[in-house]
Parts: C-alpha cells; sequence; structure tokens
C-alpha cells in the first residue's frame, strides 16, 4: 500500500518523465489540424471565386431607365409618408425597400409566384457583400460616420425626446392661455430653438437623405443580381455629402 506522499512522488516522476513527449504530441495534433483548416478554407474560397453558380433572367426588358425610374417613384413615397407619420421612419424605410425588392424582382421573372426567391445562394451571398460595401462606404462619410457609434434604440429615443409631438398637442389643446404663455417663454428660450433646428436639420434633412440613398443602393444592387449587369453606381456619396451640407449652411443662414 502507498502512502499519499508516495503515490506523488510517482504521478511527479511519471509526469516528468514523458511530459515532453506528451507536449510534442498535442503540438503536432493542433499543427495539423491547423494546417488542414487552412487549406479547406482555401479551397474553399478558391472554389467559391473561380464558380459562381449564376442563374439566368427570364425577362431583360427592364431598363437601367426604368429601374431609376422606380427607385425614384419610391424615394417620393418614402419621403411622403415620413412627412405624413414621421414617428414610423424605419417602418416607412423597410416597406420601400421590401416592395422594391418585389417589384424588380418580377420584372425580371414574370410568371415566377416568388420572384424574389429566383436567386442562387452564390447570388444571395454576392448580393449582400455589395448592399454591405455600399452601405459601409455610405457610413465612413464625414456627419454620418457619427451614426455608427449610435444604437438605433439611442436614435428612436432621442428622436422621441426631441419631438414630444403628441404631449405637446394634448397640451395645447387643453389650456390655450397657458399654451399661449409657453410660446412667449419659448421665443426668448434659447434652448426652444437650439431643439426646433436640430430636429429640423438633423432629423428631416439627413435622416430623409440616408433613407433615400438607401433604397438607390439596394434598387441598384437589386438590379444587378437580377439583370446579370454590372454598372457604375448613379449616386456619388461625396456629391451627397456636399448637398447635405449645403442644406445644412442654408438652413442655419436662414435662421440667421
Amino acid at each position: 500500500m502507498y502512502s499519499y506522499q508516495e503515490i506523488i512522488e510517482k504521478f511527479l516522476q511519471f509526469f516528468r518523465q514523458y511530459f515532453s513527449t506528451f507536449v510534442a504530441f498535442l503540438t503536432g495534433f493542433f499543427s495539423g489540424f491547423l494546417v488542414f483548416l487552412l487549406l479547406y478554407s482555401f479551397s474553399m474560397i478558391r472554389t467559391f471565386n473561380k464558380k459562381k453558380n449564376i442563374k439566368e433572367t427570364k425577362n431583360n426588358n427592364f431598363s437601367k431607365k426604368d429601374m431609376l425610374e422606380l427607385i425614384e417613384k419610391k424615394q417620393k413615397k418614402f419621403q411622403e409618408e415620413n412627412q405624413k407619420k414621421n414617428d414610423d421612419y424605419f417602418l416607412h424605410l423597410f416597406q420601400n425597400c421590401q416592395e422594391l425588392i418585389l417589384e424588380i424582382s418580377s420584372k425580371f421573372y414574370p410568371d415566377s409566384s416568388f420572384p424574389y426567391l429566383e436567386l442562387t445562394l452564390d447570388e444571395v451571398l454576392i448580393l449582400v457583400q455589395y448592399i454591405h460595401d455600399r452601405v459601409d462606404e455610405l457610413f465612413n462619410k464625414k456627419i454620418l460616420f457619427l451614426f455608427r457609434r449610435i444604437t438605433l434604440k439611442k436614435i428612436i429615443l432621442l428622436r422621441k425626446s426631441i419631438l414630444e409631438k403628441k404631449y405637446i398637442q394634448k397640451y395645447k389643446k387643453t389650456n390655450k392661455v397657458l399654451s399661449r404663455i409657453s410660446n412667449v417663454v419659448n421665443v426668448i428660450n434659447p434652448f426652444h430653438w437650439t431643439k426646433k433646428i436640430f430636429f429640423k436639420l438633423f432629423y428631416n434633412k439627413i435622416l430623409t437623405k440616408i433613407g433615400d440613398t438607401i433604397i438607390l443602393i439596394l434598387g441598384e444592387e437589386i438590379y444587378k443580381i437580377y439583370s446579370k449587369t454590372i454598372f457604375k453606381s448613379e449616386l456619388n456619396l461625396n456629391d451627397l455629402m456636399e448637398e447635405i451640407e449645403k442644406e445644412l449652411n442654408e438652413n442655419k443662414n436662414n435662421k440667421n
């Protein structure tokens, strides 16, 4: 019967004797696995790049001009909906993008029950990558870069806290006297004007431009993937930012 101390000594002796062999075995095993994983990944990437499964389109009569007209129509619809009910910005944007995808895909597959599903997996991956790259480029521009650090929740909460539209309307209806007094106070209240100018410039201008741009990007990329053509974007992001800055400066000058 071995004592506790003898068991510990024998274990340490065994550990010292076979430790280097065990480490070498594990090192070789994981190195081989890593090399195999890298080779497999490289092979998959090469296969994907060399051989993309592109499905032929059923109809090529939908022209680039038609596509741009359809995009412009959706942009105007988005702007009108946002003006009527500006609390549902993201819902309006999503619905118009969804309609745009369905209408463009229907032009190329008019007989299909699900035209938006007439894409191969390779085409979907390409489409997602193209849209990601262009939206990423959009939000890398100055001014818009700030949005990358803000969650959607914070944007919505900030918007509601600035607007407070429903509460203001109820307040004015129930108490006209206090409402008039409040209006007089607001005239000399710098915070009121700062809040009002910020809302008008920040949301009505910049967010609308962002929504229009996303609709355009989505429409162009959807058209390219369904028509199997590649053309240069009609939107210059530098021009977009110059337009936004120009509108901001014009509004500031008008206030002054």
